[in-house]
Parts: C-alpha cells; structure tokens; sequence
C-alpha cells in the first residue's frame, strides 16, 4: 500500500522542500508507529514551520518534537539515543540517555552540540579502576561545559583546539553532561568524537 508525505531533505543529487511523493507504506519501517532511522523517508523530513501551536513542543509519546535538528513527518519523533550511542563509542557499556533538538549527527559526520546538552553514562561492572576519555572541539564561538557525575569538569572554547577529556575512577556509573551555548550569529558548534576507557590506575587528566 502507497502513502503521500510531504518530504523535506534530498532525492537523488537534489535538494527539495514540500515535494510530494509517493512512497512505499511496505518499505516504511516503524517501531511501535515510531518511523525507524535509515528505513523510512518520515525521518527528519518534516517542515517545523508548517507545524502549528496545537501540537506543541511533543509527540504523542511525549518526546521532543524535534530531534537530530529536524522533526519527523507524522505524529512520533524517531529516538536518535541509540544512534548517537553507536556513533561515539559502540560499546554495551557506555550509552546516550538524552540529548536536546539540536544535537545532530549527520551521515559521514562527526555528533554535533549546536545548542543545549548531550548527557551519557559509562557502566563498568568489573569494579576495577579504568581511565575515560573522550575527544572535543568547539568550532563555534560559544561555550562548552562538562560535567562530570554532576560536578564541573571542564570549560572549552574555540580558542582551546581539538582537546581529549580523561578521567578515572571506579565508580560503577559514570554521568557525563555536555551543555554548548553558542553565542549569538554563532556561526559553529561543539563537536564530540569517540569515547573509549582503559583499565588501569592512571591519575585523571584534563588536557
């Protein structure tokens, strides 16, 4: 069965707005009517500007309306956590458990802070001692904050380059919040690269 969607985004080489098509209902996943990343056209094709004051800031789940930057087309925003998660580290330990609308990640792109807080947990089961880290760069000329199981941890700014963050402890969860304020006309963003640990003693380091 076919299905009409207004779609945003690209088709082939070419950039479109508000073009209809006609797209397979067959091939459109869906997880619990929540369209799947990378298996249906829903996701992030959506116009924020047609979008009126009765549907709000939320889905019907109660989500954010818009996530990865763009909204959904349809009544479910799709759940970027998982992907974010894969891109940064890939390991069952370490997961995204929010971010805010305008944390993107595109294809072929490193994960991106435009604006607002990216939070995520490391879990470490062995109870050993292990050395965290992770990459960053702000582009833009605002302001990247870390926090580290709610304490602050680090300030980074344009003017600091490409920095690698580390840090060791035990501690069975470890709670990272990255909050970028962009200035205004800010022109860039916050970047966040891959997250790895090793075990060990190491002192913590913030380079």
């Amino acid at each position: 069965m076919d299905h009409v969607v207004m779609h945003n985004g690209t088709i082939g080489a070419n950039t479109v707005t508000n073009v209809v098509i006609i797209a397979d209902s067959s091939g459109q996943e869906f997880a619990d009517g929540v369209p799947v990343i990378g298996a249906n056209v829903c996701v992030d094709a959506g116009d924020a500007s047609l979008n009126t004051n009765a549907l709000g800031a939320v889905d019907l789940n109660g989500c954010a309306r818009v996530r990865n930057g763009r909204m959904d087309i349809g009544c479910f925003e799709a759940d970027w956590c998982g992907k974010y998660s894969q891109k940064l580290s890939g390991r069952k330990s370490f997961a995204v458990v929010a971010a805010d609308s305008q944390v993107v990640l595109e294809e072929g792109a490193d994960l991106t802070i435009r604006s607002g807080m990216l939070a995520a947990e490391w879990t470490n089961t062995a109870e050993r001692t292990r050395t965290y880290g992770c990459g960053v760069e702000v582009t833009g000329s605002g302001v990247l904050s870390v926090t580290l199981n709610g304490e602050a941890f680090a300030t980074l700014a344009r003017t600091d380059g490409a920095q690698r963050l580390e840090f060791s402890n035990d501690a069975a969860t470890n709670s990272l919040v990255f909050t970028y304020t962009p200035s205004e006309d800010d022109g860039g963003w916050a970047i966040l690269k891959e997250f790895s640990f090793q075990g060990g003693g190491f002192v913590m380091t913030l380079k």
